[in-house]
């Protein structure tokens, strides 16, 4: 790539915003501060969880999808000005709405952060560059040795709608639910893999973006896992089949995060060590997994009141 660009001709010149971003995230990889230092499983006897390096933090990631967004929005204004066919597409609709999706499970942003930013930079102009200069980081600069385990589990974590339970469903009295190895889960539509339907995302950008924005964007004081019952509701997406009890999980974990104001911590290990093991000492004990009934409409209103 680099010896393409190079070239005199400058036939190429049109991927240099794709190799300078290639060459950021490959001089950022191993940097310890876009790490997300929080581990995806809990011990289910302990209410543990490690601190460890694991993907990359939730501030790294909006910032590389800022990036990606901006190359895109640069290339489609050349396409426009000379009337040619953009010569690339890193995100398209789809993937900016998988990356929604996928950002409320692990509860990395808060509900639609990557439509607002989409919208932001296509419709409103702003624009988003790497840096000139920066530092990179070796394979030694990150210590995947390092791992604490620490108390996170509360007694919420085991709750009836802390999971794949939507209680908005629930208090209007018309949540589907199904039942897998004695638990309850609100009903998806599920196929042989995690998948966005083409037809749907174009439709709920067209009808539905505006009003998904209005009451569950970035503004709104609501659990990220919102947006995934939300996109499930209107059938926007298919989880993989089998897969209701992983986004259970994963949604457990990412609303006790949200709970404990974590995210934006995730990226310094020594910072969530201190916060929570502090707040342990004011935290209610771990209540144990139990099968969880389907509660009358009444107990659904309250909680949602709660929520």
């Amino acid at each position: 790539m680099t010896h393409m660009l190079a070239e005199e001709s400058g036939k190429h010149a049109y991927m240099r915003p794709l190799n300078e971003f290639r060459n950021y995230l490959g001089a950022r990889h191993y940097d310890p501060a876009a790490r997300n230092w929080l581990a995806r499983s809990v011990n289910p006897e302990t209410g543990h969880i490690k601190i460890a390096p694991n993907a990359y933090a939730p501030a790294f990631c909006l910032e590389l999808l800022r990036y990606a967004l901006t190359i895109d929005a640069n290339e489609a204004e050349w396409s426009m000005r000379t009337g040619k066919p953009a010569r690339f597409q890193i995100l398209g609709m789809r993937e900016v709405l998988a990356i929604d999706l996928l950002w409320a499970r692990y509860s990395y942003q808060a509900p639609f952060t990557a439509l607002t930013e989409y919208k932001s930079i296509f419709e409103q102009g702003n624009r988003y560059y790497i840096p000139e200069s920066y530092q990179g980081f070796s394979r030694a600069d990150l210590d995947v040795s390092k791992s604490v385990e620490v108390p996170f589990a509360d007694a919420q974590f085991n709750g009836f709608y802390e999971g794949l339970r939507s209680v908005a469903e629930a208090a209007a009295g018309c949540e589907s639910v199904i039942k897998k190895n004695g638990v309850y889960y609100t009903n998806v539509n599920e196929s042989n893999e995690f998948d966005l339907d083409a037809e749907a995302v174009e439709l709920f950008f067209e009808f539905e973006l505006d009003r998904a924005l209005e009451y569950y964007g970035p503004h709104a004081n609501v659990a990220p896992s919102e947006a995934v019952h939300y996109l499930a509701r209107f059938g926007v997406v298919s989880f993989k089949k089998g897969g209701h009890s992983e986004w259970d999980r994963m949604l457990r974990i990412g609303n006790q995060l949200h709970r404990w104001g974590l995210r934006e911590i995730l990226n310094n290990p020594e910072a969530l060590i201190a916060k929570l093991s502090g707040a342990a000492q004011v935290r209610e004990p771990l209540i144990e997994s139990v099968e969880t009934p389907v509660p009358p409409v009444a107990e659904c209103g309250q909680y949602l009141m709660q929520f």
